[in-house]
Order: C-alpha cells, then structure tokens, then sequence
C-alpha cells in the first residue's frame, strides 16, 4: 500500500498573480457597466478559488495491481482507463 497526495504542492505564482488581476479587472468592468450580478459572481469564483489553493491536498492510499489501481477503496480497472501514468522521482538519482 503506497501513499500520495491528491494534487502537487508546487507554487504557481506568476499564474495567481495574472489570475488576480484578471479577476480584479473583470469585476472592475462589471461594476463600470452596471452588471451587478456579474461582479457577484466573480467576486464569488475569486473566494472559491482562494478557498481551493489554501485547502491541503488530501493523502489517499492506493495498491496498483496486475486489474487496475485500488485507491481509497474504490478499484479503477486498466480497460476503463483513457491514460495512465506515474512519475519517478525518488530522493537519489537514476544510475
């Protein structure tokens, strides 16, 4: 039974900042044309979004097997699967 986290824990941040700005710009234009709901809405996508990025990635166990991949209990068989991949990278170098 093996470990991982459901998403990466890298940081993005010339991407959060570009997003930020045009969210704050798409709010700007709302409130400047007089589209109340849609200022709402983005204000809205911007908490959700923010919300997302601070929550923790969750730790799931998984078992790969010669039928597919177990994961938190629930079996992914290999013939219902479009793609598949795992990334190799251990702490020590590959000789």
């Amino acid at each position: 039974m093996e470990r991982a986290r459901t998403r990466s824990l890298y940081s993005r941040k010339r991407f959060y900042f570009y997003s930020t700005i045009l969210l704050a710009l798409l709010i700007v234009y709302a409130l400047v044309t007089n589209s109340p709901i849609m200022a709402i809405t983005f204000i809205l996508i911007g908490i959700i979004g923010y919300l997302q990025l601070k929550k923790e990635p969750q730790i799931i166990n998984y078992t790969i097997t010669h039928k597919g991949i177990i994961a938190e209990n629930q079996i992914y068989e290999f013939e219902n699967l479009e793609s598949f991949w795992i990334f190799y990278d251990p702490p020590y170098d590959k000789c």
